[in-house]
């Protein structure tokens, strides 16, 4: 998981190929982060998901988009344009 900063916004929307796939994912990772897993537990806890099979395929179509223009992903970028993700 990222580390956790108050300045990052990131709103994203997801169509739903993306949401079927990703939100899975999302809420696992928030499980182990609400367990207080480090990093390295979190990524074995990944693995262990994807080897018991509990993900599901990644469908064709998938696209997410951020369409802010005040969005701020990292202190390097700033603000980032809106953009679509394939």
């Amino acid at each position: 998981m990222r580390n956790r900063n108050p300045k990052r916004r990131g709103p994203v929307c997801y169509n739903p190929q993306t949401a079927r796939t990703l939100l899975p994912i999302l809420m696992i990772r928030t499980k182990l982060a609400l367990a207080g897993k480090s990093r390295a537990e979190m990524n074995e806890g990944m693995k262990a998901a994807v080897e018991k099979g509990e993900l599901p395929a990644l469908e064709p179509g998938a696209m997410a988009y951020m369409m802010s223009k005040q969005g701020g992903l990292n202190s390097k970028c700033g603000n980032c344009a809106p953009h679509l993700m394939f």
